[in-house]
C-alpha cells in the first residue's frame, strides 16, 4: 500500500470494491497511510489495518498483538477523521504451528484468551471494530471449557468474521455455500455479519480451492450468485478476495 498506494485505489475503483484489509507496518510514519485512507474513504472504501501471524495465537506473543492495537488506536487519534482505519482485522492461522499438532487444545485455549485480551482492548476508548479470517473446519473444535463450537465463540465476540471459504464454485456440494453453512448458520443465530473469503492465489492444496486456474472473469461470475443463494441469511455481508496482487495479476 505504502508503494502503490494510487494502483490499489485505481484497481478497488474498477472492480466497484467498498472494502479493503490492509496489512500494516508498524515501522512506518503515520503519514504513510493517512493519504490513501482518506481517498479510499472519499471513494466510499472502507479501510481495516490488518496484523497477524502464526504465533500470535500464543499467550507468549500477546504483546506483538497489542503493539498492532497501539498504534491503529494513536494512528487514529492523530489523524482527521477521513483518515481514520475502521477496525482492525487478525489474521492468525495456527494450526501450521508444531505446537498445534501437538497440542491443539492448549494453542486453543491460549489463543482465544489472546483474543479475548484484543477485544477487550480495542473496545477499551474506541469504536474501532473487531474481525478475524476463520478456517471453515474450525467448527470441529470446541471453546475451552464449554461445549460451544470454536467458530460459534469467534463469530459471537467478533464484530465481523471473514470466513476462508476456499472453493471455486458458488453452488453444489463442495461449493462456497455449502462449505459456509455451519458459520453462516451460527451467524445469523447471533446477528452476526459474515463475510465469505475466496482465494486467488495458486493452491498446493488442489484446484478446488482457487480460481487461480479459472481466472478473474470467472470467479467474479461465481462471486455473484452468492446474494441469490444466501438471500435467506441475514448474517451474509458480502465477499472478500484474497488478495489484490494476484486478483489484478489473474487470467482475465
Amino acid at each position: 500500500m505504502v508503494e502503490d498506494g494510487q494502483g490499489i485505489l485505481a484497481f478497488a475503483k474498477e472492480k466497484k470494491l467498498n472494502w479493503l484489509y490492509v496489512r500494516l507496518d508498524l515501522e512506518q510514519p503515520f503519514d504513510s497511510y493517512s493519504s490513501f485512507v482518506k481517498q479510499a474513504s472519499a471513494a466510499g472504501i472502507e479501510v481495516h489495518a490488518m496484523g497477524g501471524h502464526p504465533i500470535w495465537a500464543l499467550q507468549e506473543n500477546r504483546p506483538r498483538m497489542m503493539k498492532l492495537v497501539n498504534y491503529v488506536k494513536e494512528y487514529n487519534r492523530s489523524v482527521a477523521g477521513d483518515e481514520r482505519f475502521h477496525g482492525i482485522h487478525l489474521d492468525i492461522e495456527p494450526y501450521v504451528l508444531p505446537a498445534w499438532w501437538a497440542d491443539s487444545d492448549r494453542v486453543i485455549a491460549e489463543w482465544t484468551s489472546n483474543l479475548d485480551a484484543f477485544v477487550s482492548e480495542l473496545k477499551k476508548d474506541s469504536s474501532l471494530e473487531a474481525s478475524m479470517d476463520m478456517a471453515v473446519w474450525l467448527d470441529k473444535h470446541k471453546a475451552p471449557g464449554s461445549d460451544i463450537s470454536l467458530s460459534k465463540w469467534m463469530i459471537d465476540r467478533m464484530d465481523h468474521v471473514s470466513l476462508m471459504a476456499f472453493r471455486d464454485t458458488a453452488a453444489g456440494s463442495n461449493g462456497i455455500v455449502s462449505v459456509s453453512k455451519e458459520e453462516i448458520g451460527f451467524a445469523n443465530e447471533l446477528g452476526k455479519p459474515i463475510i465469505l473469503s475466496v482465494e486467488m492465489k495458486a493452491s498446493h492444496e488442489g484446484n478446488h480451492i482457487t480460481f487461480y486456474e479459472e481466472g478473474a472473469a470467472y470467479m467474479e461470475e461465481e462471486l455473484a450468485k452468492l446474494p441469490e443463494l444466501l438471500q435467506d441469511s441475514p448474517a451474509y455481508a458480502g465477499n472478500v478476495v484474497h488478495a489484490y496482487e494476484y486478483w489484478k495479476n489473474a487470467k482475465p
